[in-house]
């Protein structure tokens, strides 16, 4: 069949039917076309009017699941007006296997970083954005939050002063262990063990001390007292508490040294702290001259002013540290040397 130019054949009908133009495309007649987009017009308004057999599908599964939500919800709600159901889930709730809680929210578990379950039930590590800014319903100040990740002092409960007691067990014990090893030493090895078995060792409510003879040191009487509390930590090094260890073991009048070494002979193997006692007068006076005591704060305020110091803070001294006698003698020698 022979189509005459300027003419087309259409798909559908096979009817010749005339070109708009000769760039005209088209594969339909007029009449054809209409109803062509006719049909794809119902199509579309089925589809959105009453949807695919997809949609319905997915409609059913929504539903569904609303249904099955709702029903297992209201099951909980009536469950849960018997008391013995709520405690059996109290405990059947999941706990971490190493750190064994449940939802950590505090400062501290935010600064370890200790992970959380969030919403979704899911483990989560904490980081910075993570820390809470609240506490509870109550909103902290920023000053707050930062004191909440400051380093806290230990509050250790420190037991009265008692006087110190000589216990005589822990030197027989080294002189057992001696005896027991002495057959297997050389004479050198005898004499090294000798001196690291102390002369004495005293003992009170919060320090242990062992005293050891470290005249061979600078050729003067000298004793070498070793201190810890019993606690063994480094709240040990209170310094009143040094001075008085000194005075009821080694007397009042005898003066002290603690050593700073260079790093190339430091020692440092556990929370013990040495002091040199010379048991005769000193080779040497480091110091100052005259004494000077504030034992409470109120004191440290008026001495302040007579030196013309700034503010001082002093805590206050406890019973026993010093006598009233020597307090009274040492003013005196501080008011002589303001004259």
């Amino acid at each position: 069949m022979v189509i005459p130019s300027g003419y087309k054949q259409c798909k559908r009908c096979k009817t010749q039917f005339k070109k708009w133009s000769s760039r005209d495309t088209a594969s339909y007649c007029p009449s054809c076309n209409t109803s062509r987009l006719k049909r794809q017009e119902t199509k579309a308004r089925i589809k959105f009017y009453y949807g695919s057999k997809e949609k319905d599908e997915e409609l059913k599964k929504k539903q569904e699941r609303k249904a099955a939500e709702n029903k297992k919800y209201w099951e909980e709600q009536e469950k849960r007006k018997d008391p013995d159901y709520l405690l059996l889930k109290e405990k059947k709730k999941k706990l971490h296997p190493l750190w064994g809680f449940k939802k950590p929210r505090t400062f501290e578990d935010a600064k370890n970083k200790t992970p959380y379950i969030n919403r979704k039930g899911k483990w989560v590590k904490h980081s910075k954005r993570d820390i809470p800014k609240t506490t509870g319903s109550v909103k902290m100040s920023k000053i707050k939050r930062r004191s909440k990740f400051k380093p806290k002092i230990l509050n250790v409960k420190i037991p009265k002063w008692t006087p110190f007691v000589e216990v005589k067990e822990l030197v027989e014990q080294y002189e057992k262990v001696l005896d027991s090893v002495i057959e297997k030493l050389t004479e050198e090895q005898v004499a090294n063990f000798r001196k690291k078995i102390p002369e004495s060792v005293w003992s009170n409510s919060r320090y242990l001390v062992q005293v050891y003879d470290a005249s061979c040191q600078l050729n003067v009487p000298m004793k070498h007292l070793s201190i810890k509390n019993h606690q063994n930590n480094h709240f040990a090094h209170d310094w009143r508490d040094l001075q008085r260890i000194k005075n009821e073991i080694c007397g009042d009048e005898k003066e002290a040294l603690e050593v700073y070494p260079a790093m190339s002979r430091l020692v440092d193997n556990s929370n013990q702290f040495h002091l040199w006692v010379f048991m005769e007068e000193a080779p040497f006076k480091i110091g100052w001259k005259h004494g000077g005591v504030s034992p409470t704060q109120e004191i440290a305020n008026i001495n302040s002013k007579l030196f013309g110091i700034g503010e001082v803070k002093q805590r206050n001294m406890e019973e026993g540290f010093i006598s009233d006698e020597l307090l009274l003698e040492l003013e005196d020698k501080k008011m002589e040397s303001l004259k």
